[in-house]
């Protein structure tokens, strides 16, 4: 392999993990935004409304748990998609204001957006009035399913160069690496090069096993000093690489921890507090309360009518209404097939609270994908095909509360249900 190869592979690693990340940013504020609220803004002295404020105030909380973005905005089209016109910045104090017109000609990626409903971003650096770097976008629907707007945001192209010159440093190693160890193998001097040989084979191995502090030390004054001092700065350069993962691996678990208070938060308040968004620990807590009553596991087709009829039969121990059993029964067969059908197994736990009761469902499954919840939650019918895939729908419009965890170790979902002797 080539300089050039090596290079060519890190960088579309790179340009990849670039792409969906503004795409995914993008998606998310986007879905945060009441299409609705941000198709009634008109004119410039809309700017001063509360619908105005509570969509940049979302702009404002996702620029804040990603510093490196600097520019978020929405706009909408107008024609045929070579104009656009401004809608609502992030920044106070903006230097563009509703109705301001952008030129878009020449730039595919922001005429697509509205038919791309994942986001859509630059398949190259781009030089405009941001400045260089790369722009992501994404659709802005209302109620309806039609879009009304995209959401657009730019990453400057300072951070990704830096990126950028890490990988080529580290290309180059590899290659001077790659380069020096075919030579020397192949040389003519078999025997004087044994014990040199050795010593680097056990030395690349242990390199190799994860001993990133290992170190090459040949004093040989020939060409293998020169290629254990190649192999040692190579080296070097991996373990400064992997504590820069490291690094970046912390700053991305901050980041979302950031994303979920602010999923909860909204979540929260578009709900009225209805849908409460749950990390584990705060969920085991939530275990506890009540008086636990019944159990079930599931894990077959059968255990859904096993489910049904444990519900059933507690709650009319219980007195419970007709009408409230059949929306609870109803509920509890949606959540519970869904275990079946998306992670295989999972248990199923009844617990009298003091004016009702809680059901919850815990899994196994690989948990739901943490972009995509707040369409799984508000969206209709909508569902990851992951974990227990829910569309709530159902346990929305019956259930009193809903509380949710989920993770990569598997999805919680705790449903109370209160009153139940009313008709």
């Amino acid at each position: 392999m080539t300089l050039g190869t090596y290079f060519y592979v890190f960088y579309f690693e790179l340009k990849n993990r670039y792409e969906l990340r503004v795409t995914s940013l993008a998606s998310t504020a986007a879905i945060l935004i009441d299409g609705q609220a941000h198709d009634r803004l008109r004119t410039r002295a809309d700017e001063n409304c509360a619908e105005y404020r509570e969509i940049q105030k979302v702009l404002q909380d996702i620029q804040k748990v990603n510093p490196d973005i600097t520019d978020i905005y929405t706009m909408r089209m107008l024609g045929e998609g070579e104009k656009w016109e401004f809608i609502v910045d992030a920044k106070t104090k903006a230097p563009f204001h509703i109705g301001d017109v952008y030129d878009a000609t020449g730039q595919d990626a922001i005429k697509q957006a509205y038919a791309y409903a994942d986001g859509i971003a630059d398949k190259r650096l781009m030089i405009g009035q941001w400045g260089a770097g790369l722009c992501g976008y994404a659709p802005i629907k209302n109620s309806n399913g039609q879009t009304v707007g995209i959401v657009g945001l730019h990453i400057a192209a300072e951070n990704i160069f830096h990126q950028e010159r890490k990988l080529a440093l580290w290309a180059l190693a590899i290659f001077v690496f790659s380069l020096g160890l075919t030579f020397y193998t192949t040389s003519k001097r078999v025997k004087s090069f044994t014990q040199p040989l050795e010593q680097m084979t056990a030395g690349v191995n242990r390199i190799r096993m994860g001993n990133y502090e290992h170190r090459i030390y040949i004093k040989t004054g020939d060409e293998f000093e020169i290629l254990g001092d190649t192999l040692n700065a190579a080296n070097d350069m991996m373990t400064n690489y992997q504590q820069m993962i490291e690094r970046d691996l912390q700053n991305t678990r901050m980041q979302r921890e950031k994303i979920f208070h602010v999923y909860r938060d909204v979540i929260y308040a578009v709900t009225q507090g209805k849908f409460n968004l749950l990390n584990e620990e705060e969920f085991e807590l939530l275990k506890r309360e009540g008086v636990f009553q019944e159990e079930v596991i599931i894990a077959a087709v059968t255990d859904v009518n096993a489910a049904r009829e444990l519900i059933a039969a507690y709650l009319e121990k219980r007195g419970c209404s007709q009408q409230h059993l059949a929306h609870i029964v109803l509920s509890i067969s949606e959540t519970v097939t869904n275990v079946i059908k998306h992670a295989g197994y999972g248990i199923m736990q009844i617990r009298a609270l003091d004016h009702g009761v809680r059901v919850s469902v815990a899994d196994q499954g690989p948990g739901m994908d943490f972009d995509k919840l707040p369409n799984m939650i508000f969206l209709q019918g909508f569902s990851t095909k992951v974990s227990m895939g829910y569309g709530f729908s159902i346990i929305y419009r019956f259930a009193d509360k809903i509380y949710l965890s989920t993770s990569e170790r598997g999805t919680s979902l705790a449903m109370d249900f209160l009153n139940l002797m009313d008709s």
